[in-house]
């Protein structure tokens, strides 16, 4: 029994290993995300604080409004990859012990 729960506790401590280090990851991709997406408003308040007409400064704020959501739809989606990467290497110690443990049960005449 204590072989089983120090193997237990080893298969945990992995997975919340793998489990901070993907949340961490995560944290750094969306920190980034926020800092680039800041500084891209910034400039688009100093842009537009320079345009001499109501035409320039439409059409500065349509080009950064798409370039904005192409910027959001491209980082949910990588958002999404590594939140995937996360949990399948966080569950992946788990899955390896009870398939290993699966396979020395259903092994015939043993």
């Amino acid at each position: 029994m204590t072989a089983f729960n120090g193997t237990a506790m080893e298969i945990f401590s992995q997975a919340c290993q793998a489990y901070a280090s993907g949340v961490a990851t995560l944290n750094g991709e969306l920190m980034g995300f926020v800092n680039n997406r800041l500084n891209r408003d910034v400039e688009l308040g100093r842009t537009l604080s320079q345009c001499s007409n109501w035409s320039d400064a439409v059409n500065l704020q349509q080009d950064w409004t798409q370039q904005a959501n192409q910027e959001y739809l491209a980082e949910a989606s990588r958002l999404m990859d590594l939140s995937s990467k996360v949990a399948k290497e966080s569950w992946e110690p788990v899955y390896d012990r009870a398939t290993q443990v699966l396979t020395q049960i259903t092994k015939p005449g043993e």
